[in-house]
């Protein structure tokens, strides 16, 4: 493997919406940037081989998924389940595990929306007279055969 495919975390940075104040619920998105000891994006054309990178959110996501692009960046897309403080650690995994710069990443999530309910919903029974697609176990609920 040549200098330019060894990824230097000191100088590898991520940036995006996804490591800033994020919504639960919703989609988020950051990336990395992978540099080599010069400066340098690691360039996947010379670099086919997939960089050792650790990505570690806490508390754990609802969903979470890294992907390599064509330009050389990792993408990784997060999806909170609740709000809070999330933590995000960045590495680049080895026999000691190293930060990239500015990790670990504090981030705020939101909460996407508040229901408020004065009184219980009971919602009256419709008029269709189709047929109903359920999975109610209560055997109240089934239709006559």
């Amino acid at each position: 493997r040549s200098s330019s495919c060894v990824m230097d975390p000191t100088q590898t940075t991520a940036d995006g919406a996804g490591l800033t104040a994020v919504s639960a619920g919703m989609s988020n998105e950051f990336a990395i940037h992978p540099r080599d000891f010069n400066g340098q994006l690691i360039d996947p054309r010379d670099c086919p081989d997939p960089l050792n990178l650790l990505v570690v959110i806490k508390p754990a996501p609802f969903e979470h998924r890294m992907s390599r692009g064509e330009d050389g960046l990792y993408y990784c897309m997060w999806v909170a389940e609740y709000a809070g403080e999330v933590q995000i650690d960045v590495q680049l995994r080895g026999p000691t595990d190293v930060h990239i710069q500015g990790s670990p990443f504090q981030v705020k999530v939101h909460q996407m929306y508040t229901v408020e309910v004065e009184k219980p919903i009971r919602p009256q029974p419709s008029e269709f007279k189709g047929h109903y697609l359920h999975s109610s176990r209560e055997a109240r609920l089934h239709l006559p055969a």
